[in-house]
């Protein structure tokens, strides 16, 4: 007699099973319970979309996945770039290859997975936290020979050890210790695991993240993938709305953007006030007017094009510069070519202190020893000496070493403001002398910039800075750092400084009486303030800074309005769109007309601006140097000849560019660019603005304009390989760019050029080529393919359809 088959419930996962569980219809399942069950699991699924997973469209379900994959590589882009350890991007068009790529490059996370049971149910979490892995060399023979490079010639071997995983350990047990009732794990797993999981790790509560509350192990476990995290910001990667850390991100692209294209000489910089207040919208406006190089799409590429190395050589270099004309872009050769990364220079060993606890047991024992030697302290014996610890060490150092002095107080504290190192007032306030030392030797040093600023320091900036540094309440700033100062950058340390110095007597009592007046409306309270209203208490306690905005921010007075006014009607300041001031505002433009009030006798002594103009163009070398005596002695007529005679500056050369650019200006040839005198610039801005009529430009005809000393320099080594005959004396520039693309015709294309020639054609911008074809190309066959236009963008532009970028008339 057959049997029936024993029944036996099968428990393993199958993904056979899911499959046919999925493709079941939706109508048959019980909701409630699958999302019941999922949530147990620990896996919250979202009740609206859930009927999604039940689709029969193979296709449908293809495309939603993509589009889910694309939504979570922009939101772990985003969150990686507000925590600044990845470079800006575009969120909006990097391709989903490319955004594949930088995931791809993530450090290792540990995941673990915990099943427990508790009152009789089953439950399901996993943690993820950083994989403290750690680069060790584990063996090292001198060979007597120098050569360092190749391990078998050194004997130096790496190997890549997982040296910890306490920090997911610390989240793990965090977790179970407020677990009440009943419970017991019944499973737990461990795995490596990396890229998308990053998503979810950032997406956990910060606590949970960081159970110690340091981002210490975040920043080892990028900074040994070889990642720079010297001015990463991690907190901000746990923001829990994305669409804020995505338009946070967009902006950062924004700005990174703009500041390379302006601080390379290709746009004007926006002016200070909308740079300072730069929205998603303005930015997206501004970059929309961006030329473009022909095989760009996108003004985004810049970033990319400056993130390459400048061309090794002089013909390269100038036929760079001959792709920049012809397509309209504005060419400075020194701000161009200081764009691009610098090459072959050293970095320097970053210093490595940012919080006290990078102090170790072992800095200060050295500072004991000093203390010591120097007869301060007592020499303590060997068993004393070895049981020290942390705390002991400490405690001994602020005991015999002197308290840090003033001027160390204030420098650390201005690194604090800058962000270098993480330290409160009260920290700073406890530190000894030889602490403050160690922290001002080993805190990371600021990148000075290369270039000018988009924004330079203005001089009312500058003289308030002066002012702080002669009070002493701000450190001296170095010189080579004053000439690439932006405005922001002054701005902000003249307001840090601000915010350290109390409100003075005067204020509190203007402020009290503005109060009981109730002049002062709460919005304005609420910019300053976090409420609408501020007590007595917190009067008393108000620092320079707030009291100065609360002030600045009310109406301007009757008086001051009238004053401003008469400034319009004696044609000392411009007209003003309107009178709706404020405080701050309208004591701004008083203070600037009333500077230089007095009508100066030109055979009188030089103002007081002349002579500060005069010293900033000595100090960068834009005029000879003159002595103390010389300098005191000039006549008012004297100096503003020298000042016109001086060239001229950014400010006015960035105002030339944007009238050339609205056609307002006719072209101006390089040379004369780059030779103007502030009188010649000052004249040109009267003809952009409409002042006087076009016609008094000055108009070099193009056979006229010569070749430059690059060119010159490119034809004479074309001479000398025979390629070219003699040189005529006079040559313009547009025979000499004409003389060297005909000489270089038949020459092969650089890599650079193909890496071009790839690009376009990947975005379908040119037809696709055999690899005989692409070794065949010339010059020639270059230049004619960067005519060739694409019929549209590859990825359209939200702001701007489909329309490129109109590249303007060429500056120069």
């Amino acid at each position: 007699m057959s049997t029936f088959p024993e029944y036996r419930l099968e428990t393993s996962y199958s993904p056979e099973a899911w499959l046919s569980y999925l493709r079941q219809d939706f109508g048959q399942i019980e909701p409630d319970t699958l999302l019941e069950q999922f949530a147990q699991w620990g896996i919250p699924l979202i009740p609206e979309r859930l009927q999604d997973g039940f689709c029969q469209d193979f296709s449908e379900n293809l495309r939603v996945a993509e589009e889910m994959r694309i939504d979570m590589q922009k939101e772990l882009l985003a969150r990686l770039v507000c925590s600044e350890v990845i470079e800006p991007l575009d969120l909006e068009r990097i391709s989903p290859g490319k955004a594949e790529e930088v995931i791809a490059g993530l450090p290792a996370l540990l995941s673990s997975e915990h099943i427990w049971r508790e009152n009789g149910d089953l439950h399901r979490i996993k943690f993820y936290n950083v994989a403290e892995f750690r680069i060790k060399e584990i063996h090292h023979a001198k060979n007597g020979r120098e050569y360092y490079d190749a391990p078998e010639l050194t004997g130096m071997l790496e190997e890549v050890t997982k040296n910890s995983s306490a920090t997911l350990r610390l989240q793990e047990k965090k977790f179970f210790d407020h677990l009440e009732g009943d419970w017991k794990i019944i499973r737990c797993s461990e795995t490596v695991t990396g890229k998308y999981e990053w998503l979810n790790y950032f997406r956990q509560d910060i606590a949970s993240a960081l159970p110690d509350g340091k981002t210490t192990a975040l920043k080892n476990a990028f900074k040994n993938w070889g990642f720079d995290v010297g001015n990463s910001r991690f907190e901000e990667a746990f923001e829990p709305d994305w669409e804020a850390n995505r338009t946070k991100a967009q902006l950062m692209f924004q700005k990174a953007l703009i500041s390379k294209v302006v601080n390379a000489g290709i746009v004007s910089p926006m002016s200070y006030q909308t740079w300072k207040t730069l929205s998603e919208k303005s930015g997206g406006q501004f970059i929309s007017r961006i030329p473009l190089l022909p095989e760009m799409e996108h003004p985004g590429e810049w970033l990319e094009f400056f993130r390459q190395t400048a061309p090794d050589n002089l013909l390269e270099r100038v036929l760079l510069q001959n792709r920049f004309e012809e397509a309209g872009v504005p060419f400075d050769e020194k701000l161009v070519f200081a764009a691009f990364p610098a090459k072959g220079t050293p970095q320097k060993q970053k210093k490595g202190f940012r919080t006290m606890q990078d102090i170790t047991l072992e800095d200060y024992k050295k500072m004991l020893g000093r203390l010591t030697s120097s007869g301060r302290l007592e020499r303590m014996d060997r068993e004393t000496w070895e049981q020290l610890t942390l705390e002991d060490a400490r405690d001994y150092v602020r005991g015999f070493d002197d308290p840090a002095s003033p001027k160390q107080q204030l420098l650390i504290t201005t690194m604090a403001e800058e962000n270098r190192i993480s330290m409160a007032i009260p920290e700073i306030a406890g530190l000894s002398k030889m602490e403050a030392s160690f922290i001002i030797d080993n805190a990371p040093e600021i990148a000075l910039p290369r270039e000018a600023p988009g924004n330079p320091i203005t001089d009312e900036t500058r003289r308030e800075l002066k002012a702080l540094m002669d009070k002493q309440e701000i450190p001296r700033i170095p010189y080579v750092q004053w000439k690439n100062l932006s405005e922001e950058e002054g701005q902000l340390k003249i307001e840090h400084a601000y915010a350290r110095r109390p409100a003075s007597e005067k204020q509190k009592e203007f402020i009290r009486q503005a109060l009981l007046d109730k002049t002062i409306p709460g919005k304005i309270l609420k910019e300053i303030f976090p409420t609408r209203t501020i007590s007595g208490a917190q009067v008393d306690k108000l620092n320079f800074l707030q009291a100065t905005r609360l002030i600045g921010s009310l109406p301007a007075t009757a008086k001051q309005i009238e004053a401003v006014k008469n400034l319009v009607a004696e044609k000392r300041i411009e007209p003003l769109e309107n009178y709706d001031l404020s405080t701050a505002q309208a004591s701004k433009i008083l203070d600037k007309a009333y500077r230089d009030v007095s009508e100066r006798d030109p055979d009188g002594p030089a103002s007081l601006r002349q002579k500060e103009a005069l010293n900033q163009l000595m100090e960068s070398r834009a005029i000879p140097v003159m002595s103390r005596e010389q300098l005191e002695n000039l006549t008012f007529a004297e100096a503003g000849k020298l000042l016109e005679n001086a060239p001229a500056t950014r400010a006015q050369k960035n105002m030339i560019t944007r009238f050339v650019q609205e056609e307002k200006l006719s072209r101006i040839p390089g040379e004369e660019f780059n030779s103007m005198t502030r009188a010649e610039a000052s004249r040109l801005i009267d003809i952009g603005m409409g002042k006087l009529p076009r016609s008094e430009q000055k108009i070099t005809p193009e056979s006229e304009i010569p070749a430059t000393e690059a060119q010159r320099k490119v034809l004479e080594e074309l001479r000398e390989k025979g390629k070219i005959p003699e040189l005529p004396d006079n040559l313009s520039k547009e025979a000499a760019s004409r003389m060297i693309k005909e000489a270089v015709s038949a020459d092969p294309i650089s890599p650079r050029q193909m890496d071009i020639i790839e690009k376009r054609i990947a975005n379908h911008q040119i037809p696709p080529m055999t690899p005989e074809q692409k070794a065949g190309l010339t010059q020639r066959d270059f230049a004619e393919l960067m005519k060739i236009q694409p019929k549209s963008p590859a990825v359209p532009d939200r702001g701007n359809g489909n329309e490129r970028s109109k590249a303007p008339e060429m500056v120069r």
